[in-house]
């Protein structure tokens, strides 16, 4: 079963798919990676990070401080924007959307 969130960011809708979520672990061996870095862009003051000895980066939830190994790593399209997609970086249920309903064939 598809859900998908959708997030309003500064007048851009971000459209997380579940069925992309993933745990850092498991992202960064299908990256084959060993480490990932959290940045701070200092002219924008936002955070993204970036998949060590790849060209790899995403966002980063605002609510991330640290990383661990309960973080989850989701593709995220704009909506409206098909080549403005990315990583995010975000705990287990991040994201602030409600849920309006859902369909299940079973």
């Amino acid at each position: 079963m598809r859900k998908t969130k959708i997030l309003i960011m500064s007048q851009s809708k971000l459209i997380f798919s579940s069925d992309d979520s993933q745990l850092l672990v498991d992202f960064l061996i299908k990256q084959g990676a060993n480490s990932i870095k959290l940045v701070l862009n200092p002219k924008t003051k936002k955070k993204f990070f970036a998949v060590e000895g790849t060209s790899v980066t995403g966002r980063v939830s605002t609510k991330i401080t640290k990383l661990s190994a309960d973080l989850r790593v989701t593709w995220v399209d704009v909506d409206g924007d098909p080549e403005a997609g990315s990583y995010m970086l975000h705990p287990q249920g991040d994201g602030g959307a409600n849920t309006l309903d859902t369909f299940s064939r079973s």
